[in-house]
């Protein structure tokens, strides 16, 4: 196996919590949350940073999951939607779009997509709790 394919310890704090996982160099911050932390409110969608479907809180900013490497965010706070509350409990928020999509053009010009609004509800979610 090549050395740049070789797993490496990444630490964060997912919702809150910290974690440890290993990653492959190559990996999106997506693929962790998805793939490895089972979090998957946080949606593939066009993969290039257009759609917004993987838009998650990196230290109090909003970032594509897709575009960033997860050892990109080695250290960092990470809030994905799962943070807002939880099946049992929604956030007002959640409560308040819960069943409710946004229609959207996707880039490209390749019909409608639907586009759940995960970015808009963390940023609100976000702003309420500073």
């Amino acid at each position: 196996m090549p050395k740049s394919s070789k797993k490496r310890l990444l630490a964060l704090t997912v919702n809150g919590r910290p974690t440890k996982v290993k990653v492959s160099p190559t990996w999106t911050l997506l693929r962790v949350l998805r793939e490895e932390l089972h979090l998957t409110g946080t949606k593939k969608g066009c993969e290039q940073g257009d759609c917004g479907l993987c838009t998650v809180i990196m230290d109090g900013k909003t970032v594509n999951a897709c575009l960033v490497l997860a050892l990109q965010a080695e250290g960092k706070e990470i809030e994905t939607i799962e943070g807002l509350g939880t099946a049992e409990q929604l956030h007002p928020l959640q409560q308040r779009i819960n069943g409710r999509h946004i229609r959207a053009h996707p880039p490209h010009g390749k019909g409608q997509m639907q586009v759940f609004p995960g970015a808009e509800l963390l940023i609100e979610g976000q702003v309420l709790r500073d």
